[in-house]
């Protein structure tokens, strides 16, 4: 019996590749948080934010108490109509 692990459970360093827990990819997520859309649709971080405090309502924004998430699709259709929130390279 060993006395670090009596009930012989593995530890995290002794698990497969395949049962860690891994992040999902941005693309692959219907809701983002503020950051996440800024990384993903590559925004400039200045008019993104103050797109958010001056917009209330619209169509890609859903509310999680006071938080501010952002609908994925509906982001990207408003993304074609307003280019310019993209970060400039």
């Amino acid at each position: 019996m060993n006395p670090i692990n009596p009930w012989k459970q593995p530890f995290l360093a002794e698990m497969k590749e395949c049962d860690v827990m891994t992040k999902p990819n941005l693309g692959e997520k219907d809701i983002l948080n503020p950051s996440e859309a800024i990384e993903y649709f590559v925004l400039s971080r200045r008019k993104f934010y103050d797109l958010l405090k001056n917009t209330d309502g619209e169509d890609f924004l859903a509310y999680y108490g006071e938080r501010k998430l952002i609908i994925r699709v509906a982001f990207e259709t408003y993304l074609l109509h307003h280019p310019e929130l993209r970060r400039r390279v």
